[in-house]
């Protein structure tokens, strides 16, 4: 049978499908050669098993959910766990009312290790806290990991973040680790709280990762991270019947619970993770282009800065093209500089916090165009197309600023310009 070879116009448009670039991430749980990464370091992550692992410095880390689902590379700023002997209560943390009961290494732990500890109190008073040196004016997120104790069924624990001269003045929250749902959080005296930012996460084998975010009141530096096994929701009452296991607690300026930052004697930097690669290194076109996106991000929260999905550029912010979550709309915006601003198209949906997202962004002269998750495509005919393009930076700006603070799953770079149904299709 003779070869059949397609027509020369219908050849061209399968190529153009192709992607000159494919990062698939959770598909593959391989670092392409080509790209350029450091950082990493004191960083955890869980593997495919569901098992908390410590990452190596400079060695990128494929993350996964607790049912073992990969959910590409993490991608983080650099954070700094200040809650001293995160995985022994009995040693830096105090129980002011002496009837709490702490067993160490009774559990086995979200990293496999038999080192949790299990907490019971001995009355209705009853709270275990540490003391920590505050930045004023400062947001802190406050983070453990917890499961059922050896006693039996709880259902309610709190934890805090206030003043300790007052006992008060800070942000408190509650979770149901028997129904895993956040229950009250709130802001206590003349503290804050970040609306909407606690969360519980199920990692598995029973553990549930809790976090809240917010600040003591401005002009105190001497914060109090306070956790109790709580009677119900919204009270303060410690319920003397059961016990917790609770491990790996963490306080960090920041909005959002960075991977978990073992800590023992002293406070633990994470170095922030930068990837990159340049743009010579696959097949760019200086002329158009399509980018494709999938990940998420734990961040929302934070209305300080853009959180950067990827950026082409000249290594400034005088030509470059780059996407990014708007720091206060939680909308996606795709914007390209040519000596100046270009393009600035919002999205109609938006993002959610630690919920996958596709977003896709296409442009050549005078014809931009951008979609998240299928929705209709928004577009801009006034587009100046940027030169000396060089670098592709992953999860950040070029400066290595706005990090989107969460995993990426994959990213394809096609060198034409993609029609607005595929666009569609690509990302619904």
């Amino acid at each position: 049978m003779p070869l059949i070879l397609p027509r020369p116009g219908r050849l061209a448009a399968v190529n153009a499908l192709r992607p000159a670039l494919s990062l698939r991430f959770a598909d593959s749980g391989i670092l392409d050669s080509r790209i350029s990464y450091s950082g990493g370091a004191n960083r955890t992550y869980f593997d495919a098993s569901g098992v908390l692992q410590d990452s190596s410095t400079n060695a990128i880390r494929f993350d996964h959910d607790g049912s073992g689902t990969p959910l590409g590379i993490s991608d983080w700023e650099q954070r700094i766990n200040v809650a001293l002997q995160s995985e022994a209560l009995g040693t830096t943390w105090t129980i002011p009312g002496a009837n709490t009961t702490i067993t160490d290494n009774a559990g086995v732990a979200p990293d496999g290790a038999t080192t949790a500890e299990d907490v019971k109190h001995d009355d209705a008073a009853e709270t275990v806290q540490q003391t920590i040196t505050a930045t004023d004016n400062t947001v802190y997120t406050i983070s453990a990991f917890v499961k059922q104790g050896s006693t039996g069924s709880h259902d309610f624990v709190k934890m805090s973040w206030i003043d300790q001269s007052a006992g008060d003045n800070g942000f408190e929250a509650w979770f149901n680790i028997s129904t895993g749902a956040v229950g009250t959080a709130q802001a206590t005296g003349t503290g804050s709280y970040t609306a909407s930012s606690a969360t519980i996460t199920d990692v598995g084998s029973g553990w549930y990762r809790i976090s809240a975010t917010g600040q003591i009141v401005t002009g105190q530096t001497d914060a109090r991270f306070e956790i109790i096994n709580t009677t119900a929701d919204g009270v303060d009452t410690a319920e003397a019947t059961n016990s917790v296991f609770w491990w790996g607690l963490q306080a960090e300026i920041g909005t959002g619970a960075s991977p978990y930052i073992r800590t023992t004697v002293a406070a633990v930097t994470a170095t922030a993770d930068v990837a990159t690669m340049l743009v010579s290194a696959f097949d760019f076109n200086v002329n158009a282009g399509t980018v494709l996106f999938r990940g998420r991000t734990s961040t929302l929260a934070d209305a300080s800065t853009h959180k950067a999905l990827w950026n082409l550029s000249d290594g400034s912010t005088s030509d470059q093209v780059w996407a990014h979550i708007e720091d206060t709309s939680d909308k996606i915006t795709a914007s390209i500089y040519r000596g100046g601003f270009q393009m600035n198209d919002r999205s109609v949906g938006t993002v959610s916090n630690d919920t996958e997202f596709s977003h896709v962004m296409a442009w050549a002269a005078n014809d931009g165009a951008h979609t998240l998750n299928g929705e209709t495509v928004r577009t801009d005919t006034s587009i100046t197309i940027p030169i000396g393009i060089s670098d592709f930076d992953i999860g950040h700006r070029w400066d290595n600023s706005s990090p989107i603070n969460g995993t990426i799953a994959l990213i394809e770079y096609y060198n034409t310009r993609l029609p607005d149904g595929v666009l569609i299709g690509l990302t619904a």
